[in-house]
Protein backbone atom coordinates (compact mmCIF):
# COMPACT_ATOMS: atom_id res chain seq x y z
CA UNK A 1 0.00 0.00 0.00
CA UNK A 2 1.04 3.11 -1.25
CA UNK A 3 1.99 6.04 2.19
CA UNK A 4 0.48 9.56 1.79
CA UNK A 5 3.61 10.77 3.49
CA UNK A 6 5.93 9.11 0.86
CA UNK A 7 3.51 10.68 -1.86
CA UNK A 8 4.17 13.91 -0.59
CA UNK A 9 8.01 13.65 0.51
CA UNK A 10 8.89 12.09 -3.43
CA UNK A 11 6.36 15.21 -4.60
CA UNK A 12 8.46 17.52 -2.48
CA UNK A 13 11.61 16.67 -4.37
CA UNK A 14 10.05 16.80 -8.29
CA UNK A 15 11.34 19.80 -10.59
CA UNK A 16 8.81 22.37 -11.40
CA UNK A 17 7.74 20.89 -14.58
CA UNK A 18 7.02 17.28 -13.12
CA UNK A 19 5.30 18.61 -10.53
CA UNK A 20 2.69 21.11 -12.38
CA UNK A 21 2.71 17.71 -15.27
CA UNK A 22 1.45 15.14 -12.18
CA UNK A 23 -0.84 17.81 -10.83
CA UNK A 24 -2.58 18.11 -13.92
CA UNK A 25 -2.38 13.85 -14.57
CA UNK A 26 -4.12 13.77 -11.15
CA UNK A 27 -6.34 16.82 -12.03
CA UNK A 28 -7.91 14.84 -15.33
CA UNK A 29 -8.49 12.25 -13.24
CA UNK A 30 -10.63 13.62 -11.00
CA UNK A 31 -14.54 14.43 -11.34
CA UNK A 32 -16.83 17.66 -11.39
CA UNK A 33 -17.35 17.62 -8.08
CA UNK A 34 -13.75 17.24 -6.32
CA UNK A 35 -13.18 19.36 -9.17
CA UNK A 36 -14.84 22.03 -7.93
CA UNK A 37 -14.14 21.62 -3.84
CA UNK A 38 -10.20 21.85 -5.31
CA UNK A 39 -10.88 24.88 -7.29
CA UNK A 40 -12.62 26.01 -3.53
CA UNK A 41 -9.37 25.18 -1.93
CA UNK A 42 -6.87 26.12 -4.43
CA UNK A 43 -8.85 29.86 -4.66
CA UNK A 44 -8.37 30.02 -0.34
CA UNK A 45 -4.64 29.47 -0.45
CA UNK A 46 -4.68 31.90 -3.66
CA UNK A 47 -5.39 34.63 -1.39
CA UNK A 48 -2.98 33.94 0.99
CA UNK A 49 -0.59 35.75 -1.72
CA UNK A 50 -3.05 37.88 -3.67
CA UNK A 51 -1.34 41.07 -2.19
CA UNK A 52 2.43 40.21 -2.57
CA UNK A 53 2.07 38.48 -5.98
CA UNK A 54 -0.88 41.42 -7.40
CA UNK A 55 1.52 43.57 -9.45
CA UNK A 56 2.85 40.57 -11.00
CA UNK A 57 -0.44 39.39 -12.04
CA UNK A 58 -1.44 43.00 -13.83
CA UNK A 59 1.90 42.53 -15.71
CA UNK A 60 1.23 39.16 -16.75
CA UNK A 61 -2.03 40.05 -18.18
CA UNK A 62 -0.69 43.39 -19.70
CA UNK A 63 -0.37 43.23 -23.59
CA UNK A 64 2.65 45.92 -23.35
CA UNK A 65 4.40 44.13 -20.62
CA UNK A 66 3.81 40.18 -22.33
CA UNK A 67 4.84 41.98 -25.53
CA UNK A 68 8.57 42.26 -24.45
CA UNK A 69 9.22 39.08 -23.03
CA UNK A 70 10.68 37.22 -26.54
CA UNK A 71 14.27 36.28 -26.35
CA UNK A 72 13.83 33.24 -24.18
CA UNK A 73 17.95 32.83 -24.29
CA UNK A 74 17.55 35.43 -21.59
CA UNK A 75 17.58 34.07 -18.15
CA UNK A 76 15.54 37.20 -16.74
CA UNK A 77 13.18 36.27 -19.75
CA UNK A 78 12.73 32.70 -18.97
CA UNK A 79 11.75 33.84 -14.96
CA UNK A 80 9.33 36.27 -16.10
CA UNK A 81 7.45 33.74 -18.69
CA UNK A 82 7.58 31.85 -16.08
CA UNK A 83 5.84 34.39 -13.46
CA UNK A 84 4.19 35.36 -16.45
CA UNK A 85 2.42 32.23 -17.15
CA UNK A 86 1.72 30.79 -13.55
CA UNK A 87 -0.05 34.15 -13.34
CA UNK A 88 -2.15 34.61 -16.51
CA UNK A 89 -6.19 34.85 -16.76
CA UNK A 90 -8.00 32.11 -18.14
CA UNK A 91 -9.81 34.18 -20.31
CA UNK A 92 -6.85 36.20 -21.68
CA UNK A 93 -6.33 34.96 -25.27
CA UNK A 94 -4.45 37.83 -26.20
CA UNK A 95 -1.48 38.19 -23.88
CA UNK A 96 -1.41 33.84 -24.83
CA UNK A 97 -1.10 34.60 -28.28
CA UNK A 98 1.79 36.80 -27.71
CA UNK A 99 3.23 34.50 -24.76
CA UNK A 100 2.79 31.67 -27.58
CA UNK A 101 4.50 33.80 -30.38
CA UNK A 102 7.46 33.88 -27.84
CA UNK A 103 7.68 30.36 -26.90
CA UNK A 104 7.29 28.93 -30.55
CA UNK A 105 9.40 30.93 -32.64
CA UNK A 106 12.21 29.58 -31.81
CA UNK A 107 13.91 25.62 -31.40
CA UNK A 108 14.57 25.85 -27.69
CA UNK A 109 16.23 22.14 -28.29
CA UNK A 110 19.41 23.80 -29.72
CA UNK A 111 19.21 27.65 -29.19
CA UNK A 112 19.90 27.81 -25.65
CA UNK A 113 20.84 24.63 -24.94
CA UNK A 114 23.68 24.28 -27.23
CA UNK A 115 25.35 27.69 -26.21
CA UNK A 116 25.28 25.94 -21.91
CA UNK A 117 28.19 24.12 -21.12
CA UNK A 118 28.05 23.98 -17.55
CA UNK A 119 26.61 21.08 -15.99
CA UNK A 120 24.28 22.91 -13.26
CA UNK A 121 23.16 25.93 -15.32
CA UNK A 122 22.82 23.77 -18.31
CA UNK A 123 20.21 21.31 -15.70
CA UNK A 124 18.23 24.48 -14.59
CA UNK A 125 18.05 26.02 -18.39
CA UNK A 126 16.43 22.79 -19.25
CA UNK A 127 13.87 22.75 -15.93
CA UNK A 128 12.96 26.36 -17.09
CA UNK A 129 12.47 25.47 -20.76
CA UNK A 130 10.39 21.94 -19.70
CA UNK A 131 8.50 24.32 -16.99
CA UNK A 132 7.57 26.85 -20.10
CA UNK A 133 6.58 24.22 -22.43
CA UNK A 134 4.30 22.48 -19.46
CA UNK A 135 2.59 25.26 -17.94
CA UNK A 136 1.72 26.82 -22.02
CA UNK A 137 0.59 23.60 -23.24
CA UNK A 138 -1.75 22.98 -19.80
CA UNK A 139 -2.58 26.64 -19.52
CA UNK A 140 -6.69 27.26 -20.65
CA UNK A 141 -5.65 30.63 -21.95
CA UNK A 142 -4.20 29.40 -25.66
CA UNK A 143 -6.14 27.86 -27.86
CA UNK A 144 -6.28 24.55 -28.68
CA UNK A 145 -4.05 24.11 -31.32
CA UNK A 146 -1.26 26.43 -29.44
CA UNK A 147 -1.39 24.27 -26.56
CA UNK A 148 -0.89 20.94 -29.16
CA UNK A 149 1.90 22.92 -30.70
CA UNK A 150 3.03 23.86 -27.54
CA UNK A 151 3.04 20.11 -26.72
CA UNK A 152 5.05 18.89 -29.70
CA UNK A 153 7.84 21.30 -28.68
CA UNK A 154 7.74 19.79 -25.28
CA UNK A 155 7.94 16.13 -26.49
CA UNK A 156 10.52 17.47 -29.40
CA UNK A 157 12.76 19.07 -26.22
CA UNK A 158 11.94 15.91 -24.18
CA UNK A 159 13.41 13.69 -26.84
CA UNK A 160 16.06 15.45 -27.37
CA UNK A 161 17.02 15.45 -24.00
CA UNK A 162 16.53 11.52 -23.36
CA UNK A 163 18.91 11.31 -26.77
CA UNK A 164 21.56 13.11 -25.25
CA UNK A 165 21.24 11.26 -21.86
CA UNK A 166 21.33 8.07 -24.05
CA UNK A 167 24.85 9.22 -25.67
CA UNK A 168 26.30 10.26 -22.55
CA UNK A 169 25.36 6.99 -20.75
CA UNK A 170 27.16 5.29 -23.59
CA UNK A 171 29.52 7.57 -23.88
CA UNK A 172 30.75 6.64 -20.37
CA UNK A 173 30.48 3.20 -20.48
CA UNK A 174 33.12 3.38 -23.80
CA UNK A 175 35.62 5.22 -21.37
CA UNK A 176 34.92 3.12 -19.06
CA UNK A 177 35.43 -0.08 -21.29
CA UNK A 178 38.62 1.98 -22.64
CA UNK A 179 39.90 2.17 -19.32
CA UNK A 180 39.39 -1.35 -18.40
CA UNK A 181 40.86 -2.50 -21.25
CA UNK A 182 44.32 -0.08 -20.70
CA UNK A 183 43.94 -1.29 -17.02
CA UNK A 184 44.31 -5.36 -18.28
CA UNK A 185 46.97 -4.20 -20.58
CA UNK A 186 49.00 -2.71 -17.59
CA UNK A 187 49.36 0.80 -19.00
Amino acid sequence: MIRKEEVYDWFEHLSGAQRIDFLCGLLQKCVPLELRFIGSCLENLAKRNYIYLRDAEVKANNLKEVSLLEDIAEKMIRSKLIVSLALLHTTNRLCASTLYESLIQFDCSSLILDRVHVSTDRKKVIDELLLLLLMAANHPAFSADQRIQLSKRLVQLSTKLVRECEYEVIVQRRAASAHQFTFSLGC
